[in-house]
């Protein structure tokens, strides 16, 4: 947490959370919050299939995420946050490109159009209680030069993210507007975590005034 700035929530007393994730964004979410946590990386998950709707497959990949954590982990935990993150368009989950050129069919494909974000969580808890979260933003896209396009696509960052965009980088110039959780958008459904965590009394305000 940058200095100067004031710690949001904290753990309570004999707490400990595990992110399965290695994104990044994901971490950074849980550290801006003053939220310690011990990072897992899974090593698998499913691939996308046309006999579930995105919202059923972003789910399955997130438990599937957070069980892999559970079954992995050596350490205590007293809740295990798997979260997985997808980009639809046309009823169709847009997936990470695997090269530069698909990247541009993806920005093509999105350009001046809107998609949905869906992004969903499973936490599991020590008592064995597992709860999933789902949330859906919608992102809509100013209409680019394929000139434009290409040379954000023939940089690194599209490469490893869901339907070759990423809001919260260089890519956030290609979004026209969003509807619904910048958080959704970037990766994991914030507001719902954080209320389930409360809920849950795994973690607490950092400070509370009288």
């Amino acid at each position: 947490m940058p200095a100067g700035d004031a710690q949001l929530f904290k753990l309570k007393d004999g707490k400990e959370l595990v992110l399965a994730s290695s994104s990044p964004r994901r971490k950074e979410f849980f550290s801006s919050l003053g939220l310690p946590f011990t990072a897992f990386s899974p090593q698998s998950e499913p691939l996308p299939d046309s006999m579930w709707k995105p919202h059923e497959y972003a789910l399955l990949a997130a438990r599937s995420k957070a069980i892999e954590c559970r079954n992995n982990f050596s350490g205590c935990f007293s809740c295990i946050i798997g979260a997985d993150t997808v980009v639809v368009l046309k009823n169709q989950i847009l997936g990470k490109p695997k090269n530069h050129d698909e990247a541009l069919e993806m920005l093509l494909a999105l350009n001046g159009h809107s998609c949905n974000v869906i992004s969903a969580a499973c936490l599991i808890f020590q008592s064995g209680e597992i709860l999933d979260l789902l949330d859906m933003a919608e992102v809509v896209f100013h209409h680019w030069s394929e000139e434009i396009l290409a040379s954000y696509a023939h940089d690194r960052e599209p490469l490893d993210k869901a339907g070759a965009f990423a809001i919260q980088g260089k890519g956030a110039f290609l979004i026209n507007r969003i509807e619904g959780s910048y958080t959704t958008v970037v990766g994991i459904p914030g507001a719902q975590i954080v209320t389930s965590l409360l809920s849950k009394n795994v973690i607490c305000p950092a400070s509370s005034f009288n």
